[in-house]
């Protein structure tokens, strides 16, 4: 598996479709990330062993629908280079893992479910069990991205005074200097209590969740580290990394441990 400093030079990034506007958000952020990165892009649609399986009424049903779904994709695309595939699994969020491990993927990207208010990302079932222990870093696209200006001017990363913070720095500071022109890049971290060493470009009072979310509607990306439990290199979200990926307005990018 690769570790968050290899994610400007990941071997691929790969991103689930399923035919909804959140797929097409998904597509829309894994593309220009994928530039951004100069990886392959690797578009999957997922759909379930057995037809019309209870996990998988929101997407395609079986193998012909996930065709016509890559099929859609491939038109979004436009002249894009990607490697569309439909793949067969017990669930969608474990046939992506799949997919990321056998790619040996440096990121993996999702859309936000299709309830809850527009340009906010509410978690439905499939995002929620991708980030599960995800084999790579994960981005999840906000409601109305593809339609959006689709910009990565202004890159945040939350910082909360552990390990984590160097390994989040170095990956947004590496992904802002491949854009043109280079993106801003500043560190935001919440001061919960008074007096809090951690230094920062911007320092936020209140709620850590609450806080990082406001701030994120003045962002085009933001990014952050997973907690560093289970296994290593793996996605495994603490509880304000699993509430702030919830609430975020702009795309969130969490790295593995």
């Amino acid at each position: 598996m690769r570790s968050p400093s290899s994610l400007p030079v990941a071997a691929g990034v790969v991103v689930g479709v399923d035919g909804r506007a959140e797929g097409a958000d998904a597509l829309a952020l894994a593309a220009r990330l994928a530039s951004v990165v100069d990886a392959r892009l690797h578009v999957v649609a997922a759909y379930p062993y057995a037809p019309l399986s209870a996990r998988l009424l929101d997407g395609p049903t079986d193998a012909r629908a996930a065709r016509a779904v890559l099929a859609a994709s491939r038109r979004e695309l436009g002249a894009r280079e990607a490697q569309l595939v439909a793949v067969a699994g017990s669930s969608p969020g474990r046939t992506l893992h799949e997919v990321a491990e056998a790619c040996r993927a440096g990121l993996l990207v999702v859309g936000s479910s299709h309830h809850g208010p527009a340009g906010r990302l509410v978690l439905g079932s499939v995002t929620a069990e991708t980030l599960r222990r995800a084999p790579c870093a994960v981005a999840v696209a906000p409601r109305g991205w593809a339609a959006g200006a689709r910009s990565l001017a202004r890159i945040g990363v939350a910082l909360d005074g552990s390990e984590r913070d160097a390994a989040a720095i170095a990956t947004a500071t590496a992904v802002g200097r491949r854009l043109q022109p280079p993106a801003a890049v500043e560190t935001v971290h919440v001061a919960a209590a008074p007096g809090q060493g951690v230094e920062a470009d911007v320092t936020l009072d209140g709620d850590v969740v609450d806080a990082l979310a406001r701030h994120s509607s003045r962002l085009d990306l933001l990014v952050m580290g997973s907690r560093g439990l289970g296994r290593i290199g793996s996605v495994v979200l603490g509880s304000v990394a699993a509430r702030l990926v919830g609430l975020a307005r702009c795309p969130v990018l969490v790295l593995p441990a």
